[in-house]
């Protein structure tokens, strides 16, 4: 065990200091830390400052990545993203995008914080997301912008993904938003659940030419799949009798897997089903639970109901 000469954690057997980031090899002439230390403060094999940027602390973590270190590569990364660096801001959103831990939504959290810094490659991975309904974004538009944006800054895979999926393919959805309902349906038809409930959204939102069944078929898609979103939208199907035969028990079943998973509309929905008695048992004590569930969502109309029933 060591204490910490910065900010006295005790620390078991790691020598980089679990709270600050200290490090006790305390070979700073190699090294950068986690955080600012005043290096003749705490050591007395140099006796001047030696201080680091957070282009630094990044560089670090491309030195753990290297050697296989994924625990602490992402924390120097990390720390120096949320710290501003461009570079590890990229990066970070690279190791979530296809590297060790795979997370298309937090990849692109990352890729937006490059973008607003101009980076070229963040511009093409964002455009690709969006292109392709990945990390929770679809919107073929916005995806053509991106890619375009990055082309400008000289990034060359965007150009090549242009060339591809976008301008010499017969079945693309062509420049200026031609075709693009294709380009939904074929991502939609391989499985991608932002675009079966972008489907879904369009053919029940065309008033007197909404095709009800098709968008209940997109619905069940995206629910069959995993998506709450998909599930409360096909119990709504059911509820109103849209595109499917009216079965409010069934409605409720798909509120209730939805609000499950802390849907904030679906709680809001099966409160409203209990509040009600539609499609189960009427109980006020069990609407206001989910009402409150939605509430806490920031759901105000939710709020309002709870706190009538409350009266």
């Amino acid at each position: 065990m060591w204490i910490c000469p910065v900010c006295k954690k005790q620390n078991q057997i790691n020598l980089i200091c679990v709270r600050c980031g200290f490090d006790e090899s305390s070979n700073y002439e190699r090294y950068c830390t986690l955080t600012s230390v005043d290096v003749q403060a705490v050591s007395s094999m140099y006796q001047r400052r030696k201080q680091y940027g957070w282009h630094d602390v990044y560089k670090r973590g491309l030195a753990y990545l290297e050697i296989g270190d994924y625990e602490y590569a992402e924390r120097y990364m990390k720390l120096a993203a949320e710290n501003g660096d461009i570079d590890a801001q990229f990066a970070c959103g690279s190791f979530y995008y296809g590297g060790i831990k795979e997370n298309h939504k937090e990849a692109v959290r990352w890729f937006r914080k490059a973008v607003a810094q101009g980076h070229a490659l963040a511009q093409y991975y964002l455009g690709r997301c969006y292109f392709l309904g990945e990390g929770g974004l679809l919107d073929y538009a916005e995806g053509v912008k991106w890619l375009e944006e990055s082309k400008q800054g000289g990034c060359s895979e965007a150009e090549q993904f242009l060339e591809n999926h976008v301008y010499s393919l017969e079945d693309s959805p062509g420049v200026g938003g031609m075709n693009v309902l294709g380009w939904y349906q074929m991502l939609a038809g391989r499985g991608n659940v932002e675009a079966q409930l972008y489907l879904g959204d369009y053919w029940g939102s065309l008033g007197e030419r909404s095709n009800y069944v098709e968008a209940a078929k997109w619905y069940q898609k995206a629910a069959d799949s995993g998506s709450p979103k998909g599930k409360w939208k096909i119990g709504a199907c059911y509820y109103h009798g849209q595109g499917v035969k009216q079965d409010l028990e069934k409605a409720v079943v798909y509120y209730r897997m939805a609000a499950a998973e802390d849907d904030e509309t679906a709680q809001a929905l099966l409160g409203m089903c209990y509040e009600f008695g539609s499609g189960v048992e009427r109980n006020l004590k069990t609407a206001v639970m989910w009402y409150l569930a939605a509430a806490a969502h920031g759901n105000k109309e939710a709020k309002k109901r709870a706190d009538s029933l409350l009266r």
